[in-house]
């Protein structure tokens, strides 16, 4: 899935900030007839969606998410957004069924220190 505004998912085609729920609805319908055979494989803010989207996915492999946006380069994003944006990902992952493989540069200390806050 492409976000060609570069709003890590979360501008919607109209410009608004409902781009979770439109890119959500897309991955659905894109992986529903695959049942248990969904793999997702992104990088930067490719990994994003493989976080945000995971309850979609059997297996999510993640490769340095930006996921840590009030303090990185989302950080002018309005609050109810950025709030928005931590609850779709907390939910997202807790209801995945299956894996979510997370993997950081070891130098990478924002990286880091942005995955362990996903495992808390």
């Amino acid at each position: 899935v492409c976000d060609p505004a570069n709003a890590w998912y979360l501008q919607d085609p109209d410009r608004s900030w409902g781009g979770i729920d439109y890119f959500a609805s897309m991955v659905e319908s894109y992986t529903r007839a695959y049942g248990p055979h969904v793999l997702m494989l992104g990088g930067s803010m490719g990994a994003t969606a493989c976080l945000l989207f995971a309850r979609f996915a059997h297996l999510s492999l993640a490769f340095s998410p930006q996921v840590e946006l009030r303090s990185g380069q989302g950080r002018f994003l309005p609050e109810v957004v950025l709030d928005r944006f931590e609850a779709y990902m907390s939910t997202s992952l807790a209801a995945c069924k299956g894996r979510v493989v997370v993997h950081v540069g070891r130098r990478h200390h924002f990286d880091s220190r942005a995955a362990r806050k996903l495992l808390s």
